[in-house]
């Protein structure tokens, strides 16, 4: 699988998020010529129409909504890994599972680190009171 595969299945799960959200519409399949505005900034879609008007004047629209929503899912992954490596170091620096045939597992030490991240250091409570009725 390559990258841009990866990126085109992210896209479309959330521009089906968008459709549930109500934020646009489209055809089952979300076929670019299906998709249009119900939510979505006016202004953004606009200028980002006007750009695709010269390519399919008849899919501008649908092009600047699957354009806006690419964009919001990339933005998302670089912020998601930037944070990571933000709070958690490069994962240059983390332990890697080996064989030997190669690489098992470079999840090991992230998934210790990344513990930290939502550890807010305090005991959980377990003085629940068992009593159903209250």
């Amino acid at each position: 699988m390559f990258l841009s595969d990866l990126i085109n299945r992210r896209v479309k799960e959330e521009i089906e998020t968008a459709k549930n959200l109500g934020l646009i519409t489209g055809n089952d399949n979300n076929s670019i010529w299906s998709l249009h505005n119900s939510l979505l900034d006016d202004n953004e879609l606009m200028e980002r129409t006007k750009a695709y008007t010269n390519i399919d004047p008849d899919n501008a629209e649908g092009y600047a909504i699957f354009d806006m929503i690419a964009d919001y899912t990339i933005n998302s992954i670089i912020s998601i890994t930037e944070i990571e490596k933000l709070f958690s170091g490069s994962p240059a620096y983390y332990k890697v599972k080996y064989d030997e045939n190669g690489i098992i597992d470079l999840s090991v030490d992230k998934i210790k680190r990344l513990g930290a991240l939502t550890s807010t250091g305090l005991n959980n409570r377990l003085d629940f009171n068992n009593n159903p009725i209250r």
